[in-house]
């Protein structure tokens, strides 16, 4: 899967479900994950990290106590990250910055991943909103 492909394909079908699309999306990740050679490695990590935080967004209105605390934890890393290599928007030790955004970012990933294996997502139960 080329970078081009990765970012723009999609199914054709515009009336897809919402689980369908965040599926779609989880799968493109781990695709992504898998094709390590076909991109070169920056580049490849910031599409995966952007891809992740893309996922996080769309997920964002469901999360749970346990999911709000994973993602406050990995936006404080983040900026801990950014103070340590990003100075006047450039990036000092970039290789170094990329390799452990992209630990940031998989660990997100898999909080995720948690949050719609706790939400029964994967086996195809759609969220309901929960009344409080």
């Amino acid at each position: 899967m080329s970078e081009h492909e990765f970012i723009t394909s999609n199914t054709n079908n515009d009336k897809l479900e919402f689980r369908q699309i965040v599926l779609q999306h989880f799968k493109k990740i781990l695709d992504l994950s898998l094709n390590l050679n076909k991109i070169d490695l920056k580049k490849r990590i910031i599409i995966y990290n952007s891809s992740v935080k893309t996922f996080s967004e769309v997920l964002l209105p469901y999360f749970d106590e346990e999911m709000d605390k994973s993602y406050k934890d990995y936006i404080k890393q983040m900026q801990s990250l950014r103070e340590q290599f990003v100075f006047n928007s450039i990036i000092r030790n970039s290789k170094t910055y990329y390799v452990l955004s992209k630990r940031i970012h998989s660990e997100l990933f898999i909080n995720l991943n948690l949050l719609m294996k706790r939400r029964d997502y994967i086996k195809g139960v759609d969220y309901e909103e929960e009344s409080d």
